[in-house]
């Protein structure tokens, strides 16, 4: 059957006097034309629109009625590539704990970037911002001859105390390894789920400290070495603003229901330094609870030290984010985004940027966000995580495109 052709006016019978004919084309696939399409031709004025076989009425009036609002711009194209995303490092360890049921975290978002295109150099140059990394430090043996009573590690809150947990061996090495096995053998999750010792195979002397939380850690002192009756501490130091005070370095204060270590000696001071297990209120007082010093101890505010030798990045980034506008994330619900149904080994999500002026522009990386709920450790709460990213080709994105992306992460 010979196609049969209809004969329009441009100027008179679209909505702008122009035609896209692949916009039409796809006008009228939409639309409730059975009859299939056969070709579009423009010759001036002149709009010929070619179907398979002669339509009827209906769709004769339907016809007319998408040509009545064809605005002869480009058409919306619906992208749906599959992006495979990478963890993090830091997806990776709260995926790992999760397992293990000390943390419970869920998906909040995503956010597209430019990732390095510009107007002029329309290709992706640069990569993710990554500063993650696990918080890591170490302390050395210099000198196994005398120990002290009383002499102790500190992680994360948990004392490992000289003559309790560990005692030293006949060489520095020996006692490195005694230390490893006491932190192995702890029961707290604050230790087997977060803190990783390392024994350094070129210097067995020195016990590496990595610890898994989302964040940075922070000791008091350059782990150097280990002297008598010193102790050195691993975990979050808090320097407190005081009045007047004395309190000898090991002593131990409550405050906001978390236990504070005193690190160094203070005497008649306004400066004292504490590692804690938790954030302290913004001010009030310490309450004296073993050790030397005052009974009770004012502050008026803390703070706590932005580098140290066991800080660690707290979080990757785009490099150039662009949408949503930063700092805000699409979440998976409504049309923006969908979380589907995970497996064992992946899990997948459908982002989307529909039609409109609102995010015009060229993307090439996308990243997903989770909120940490709960945690055994309690600063991490609310935080939230660069869980897994992605670098993808160039995608336009113009007023008449809608960008839909299947994002899959493997674990």
């Amino acid at each position: 059957m010979p196609a049969v052709n209809y004969i329009y006016s441009v100027s008179a019978d679209t909505l702008n006097g122009k035609v896209n004919t692949l916009t039409l084309s796809q006008e009228i696939g939409y639309s409730t034309i059975t009859i299939a399409l056969d070709h579009i031709n423009v010759a001036g004025d002149v709009l010929n629109i070619w179907f398979k076989a002669a339509l009827a009425s209906l769709e004769l009036t339907t016809l007319s009625a998408v040509l009545m609002v064809h605005s002869g711009t480009m058409g919306v194209s619906d992208t749906p590539d599959t992006i495979v995303a990478q963890l993090t490092m830091e997806g990776r360890n709260l995926l790992a704990r999760a397992k293990l049921g000390n943390i419970v975290y869920r998906q909040v978002g995503w956010q597209i970037g430019r990732g390095g295109y510009v107007a002029n150099r329309p290709v992706k140059v640069t990569p993710f911002i990554d500063d993650s990394s696990e918080a890591v430090g170490y302390f050395e043996i210099v000198d196994n001859t005398a120990w002290a009573l009383g002499t102790y590690i500190s992680l994360n809150g948990k004392w490992f105390i000289y003559g309790t947990h560990f005692v030293e061996g006949g060489t520095a090495d020996l006692t490195i390894q005694n230390i490893y096995n006491a932190i192995l053998d702890s029961t707290d999750t604050k230790h087997y789920q977060i803190v990783a010792p390392i024994i350094d195979p070129l210097y067995p002397n020195r016990l590496y400290i990595q610890s898994l939380m989302t964040g940075s850690i922070s000791n008091s002192y350059p782990l150097l070495a280990y002297h008598v009756g010193s102790h050195i501490n691993f975990g979050i130091t808090y320097t407190y603003t005081v009045t007047t005070a004395s309190a000898t370095a090991g002593a131990t204060y409550t405050n906001n229901g978390y236990v504070y270590t005193v690190q160094e000696d203070i005497t008649g001071g306004t400066t004292l330094k504490c590692a804690g297990t938790g954030i302290p209120t913004t001010s009030g007082v310490l309450t004296k609870t073993s050790g030397t010093g005052d009974a009770t101890i004012t502050f008026s505010a803390f703070v706590t030290p932005p580098n140290s030798p066991m800080a660690g990045g707290v979080s990757a980034a785009l490099e150039d984010p662009s949408w949503p506008i930063p700092p805000a994330l699409s979440p998976y619900t409504g049309t923006e985004g969908l979380i589907e149904i995970p497996s064992s080994t992946s899990l997948s999500f459908m982002s989307r940027v529909g039609e409109g002026t609102a995010g015009i522009g060229a993307y090439g990386e996308l990243g997903l966000w989770v909120e940490i709920l709960n945690s055994s450790y309690t600063p991490e709460i609310g935080k939230q995580v660069l869980f897994a990213m992605s670098h993808f080709p160039i995608q336009p994105k113009t007023d008449r495109t809608i960008l839909t992306f299947r994002v899959v992460v493997s674990f």
